[in-house]
């Protein structure tokens, strides 16, 4: 297969018992540590060197035919092997552009009128001139796939125009399943053919940032809008909010709180921006998925404790075997 040919099926076609999902942190039962650009150190359900060793063969690294349709290029990586000894394994990870749709758009329309006015307000355009204006909104994709039993997972550092950079991971390949009596259900999954049972499982990822903004003095907090009180001053029509900031002074836990539209910030308030007078920093938007479903007290509980909360600290918690 060439390698234009896979990455257009890549695109498309979707292993209809997934969902592709995007951010810092999915849901799932398999609970790998995705640093910034490399393996973190947190516990994991497989041992991460047993992850590579056993899918090292299994890279796509065999695209040969580097006449591509499309802006591909491939990387090789230096990698160990299962003696720690170094090797490089070619073609393992793929940069290319996207198109990602409109980028910003804004039509000067051309009017006088009040009434034309008006409308053009709720048009969000403007009667000065009549012109309009679009951009394309172009993606820098980094990605690398790893194939691991019945699964391919993609790791797409994904980065804009904008200096954002979102992580998406997907799930594809072929699903888990186990044996079943021809005829029976399964309060635990879906039977897929006679005799073969889907059951159901989680899917975890969660990735390590070590920031350094304008040096190592940097600040995590998060910001929430909430309804300001009805008062006649300074509330006085009943539509007010305001944006609260909550500063984690020590280290912890935090859940994401999607109704108070819950952002996180890294921030040197050493620094500030020229323009907002306020510190530079980045934002991230841990999506509001649902959390690790084991119990707790249980062993998968306790060796993927991070799966219990949305952000918390870097720490490894080690369990006798």
């Amino acid at each position: 297969m060439k390698a234009e040919a896979y990455f257009t099926e890549l695109a498309i076609v979707r292993c209809p018992c997934h969902m592709a999902t995007r951010g810092l942190l999915t849901t799932g039962n398999k609970h790998l540590t995705l640093g910034m650009g490399a393996p973190g150190e947190l516990p994991t359900a497989f041992s991460w060197d047993a992850i590579v060793w056993e899918s090292l063969r299994l890279f796509y690294h065999h695209f040969e035919d580097r006449i591509l349709t499309y802006s591909y290029q491939y990387f090789d990586a230096v990698m160990s092997d299962g003696q720690g000894k170094g090797m490089v394994v070619p073609n393992v990870i793929c940069m290319h552009e996207q198109d990602n749709g409109i980028g910003w758009k804004h039509r000067y329309a051309l009017s006088l009128h009040l009434m034309n006015l008006f409308l053009i307000f709720f048009r969000i355009s403007n009667y000065r001139t009549g012109r309009a204006v679009v951009t394309r909104n172009r993606l820098l994709i980094v990605q690398f796939l790893i194939t691991l039993a019945n699964y391919e997972y993609v790791f797409a550092y994904n980065f804009d125009q904008a200096g954002g950079l979102a992580i998406e991971t997907r799930a594809t390949g072929v699903v888990s399943t186990v044996p079943i009596d021809p005829g029976k259900t399964s309060l635990w999954g879906n039977v897929v053919h006679p005799g073969v049972l889907a059951q159901n499982h989680q899917h975890l990822f969660c990735v390590r940032i070590d920031p350094c903004i304008e040096g190592p003095q940097n600040t995590v907090l998060y910001e929430e809008s909430h309804v300001l009180p009805w008062n006649e001053e300074t509330n006085p029509y009943g539509n007010g909010y305001e944006v609260r900031q909550t500063v984690l002074k020590k280290s912890g836990w935090v859940d994401a709180a999607p109704h108070h539209n819950r952002v996180f910030k890294v921030i040197n308030p050493n620094h500030l921006n020229p323009i907002s007078g306020r510190p530079v920093g980045y934002k991230f938007a841990p999506p509001p998925t649902q959390l690790m479903l084991a119990h707790p007290e249980s062993l998968m509980g306790r060796r993927a404790a991070y799966a219990m909360h949305h952000v918390g600290p870097h720490m490894p918690i080690l369990l006798p075997l």
